[in-house]
């Protein structure tokens, strides 16, 4: 009995952090925020964030590279998963020569997501404490 017990506990654990397919991912997604209760000043910080995130995308292709706008930038690169976290490494920006992107720090040409909900919302790492506004991805309804 504990053996199938144990058994149970185990199989729920690895379905519930089984690899997303890539295919689950590739589409068009666009940001948003989550957050709980927010005080006055992190009220108003969302207000503005949110609205910074107008018009941004990501368009994560079948062939394991992207494309982003945000934040008046424009990048390309490719992108993989890690386990349960997507991984965006920026290789192109408009503007930039590719010399110029490679001596940007790794934290600015990498990005990291961790897959929520079976593959159907992208959480921008670091994740940070609720009620804190997080940044969340999701495909627009078709």
């Amino acid at each position: 009995m504990k053996l199938t017990i144990a058994f149970s506990m185990a199989l729920v654990a690895v379905t519930s952090f089984a690899q997303v397919k890539r295919d689950t991912l590739v589409g068009v997604w666009k940001p948003g925020l989550e957050h709980g209760k927010l005080n006055a000043k992190d009220a108003e910080l969302a207000r503005k964030a949110k609205a910074a995130l107008v018009g941004a995308g990501l368009k994560l292709n079948k062939d394991g590279t992207f494309g982003v706008s945000m934040a008046r930038k424009i990048m390309f690169g490719s992108w993989r998963i890690e386990g349960s976290t997507l991984v965006l490494d920026v290789k192109e920006v408009v503007g930039m020569t590719k010399a110029q992107v490679a001596k940007m720090p790794t934290a600015e040409r990498t990005a990291k997501f961790r897959i929520g909900d079976g593959g159907k919302k992208l959480i921008s790492m670091p994740i940070i404490a609720a009620p804190k506004p997080n940044m969340v991805w999701r495909k627009p309804k078709e």
